[in-house]
This record gives C-alpha cells, structure tokens and sequence, in this order.
C-alpha cells in the first residue's frame, strides 16, 4: 500500500491513517501560515523526529534508517539541509510521536485541526471495535 501523499510504500506496522491526519495538520498549517504543507512537513519531522546534520553525515555518520536530503528552515536558525528520515519507516508508536508534536505545533499556532482530530477518534474507535470482534 502507498500513502496517498508523499507515495511511498506504507509498511505494515504503520498506519494509513495516522499518515493521512498528518499529511492533513501539515496542509491545514501551511494553509494558515502561508507555506507549502511540503515545508511544513519537512520543518514538522526537523522538531518532532529523527534526522542527521549534514556536518555528521559529512563526517561519515549514516543512519541506520531510510530518508533523503531536504532543506529546511527552522524557527530559531537559518536553511539547513539535513537527512530527515522517511515517514514509511516509522513505526506506529513513532509516527504517533510525529503526530503527537504535530497537533501541539498546531494550537500553538491556533491552526483549526479539530475536524482532523474529529476523523482520528473515529478511526480509533472503528479500530477498537475491530480488534474486539477479532477475539
């Protein structure tokens, strides 16, 4: 399975639909503050998960994890380019870290994402019953 936005395979243990509610903080924020929901993402994985400088990757640091280098542009310095891991890695628990520090990132800015909220309830409480009707 691809995600539907960045269409790169979904590995099993993670979900299809903590990837769309990210995608979606990352539209709604960009949308609000004037940016690509591209470099929000790309500044949402800098804060929130896992990356390697290019000074470290230059002194031969590789990470053990897949990803790609991408320019970003945080708050508090100037561009960077770094080695931002790729959300198709992630685990469950490791996307839900990414997205955890998403919506926090999100009422900071007063960005509206109770409707992107709203569905991921839902998908929670669809899974619940699943998991239930499997025993």
């Amino acid at each position: 399975m691809l995600c539907p936005h960045c269409h790169k395979p979904i590995a099993p243990k993670r979900s299809a639909a903590q990837s769309r509610a990210f995608h979606a903080m990352c539209g709604a924020f960009g949308r609000q503050m004037g940016q690509g929901a591209e470099d929000v993402k790309i500044l949402f994985k800098y804060l929130h998960s896992d990356w390697v400088s290019m000074a470290d990757i230059m002194r031969g640091e590789r990470p053990e994890w897949p990803g790609s280098f991408v320019k970003v542009f945080p708050r508090t310095s100037s561009e960077r380019i770094i080695f931002s891991r790729s959300e198709a890695s992630l685990s469950t628990r490791e996307e839900k870290d990414l997205i955890d520090g998403a919506i926090a990132e999100c009422h900071d800015a007063d960005v509206d994402i109770d409707r992107i909220l709203e569905g991921m309830e839902e998908n929670e409480r669809q899974r619940r019953i699943e998991r239930q009707q499997q025993k």
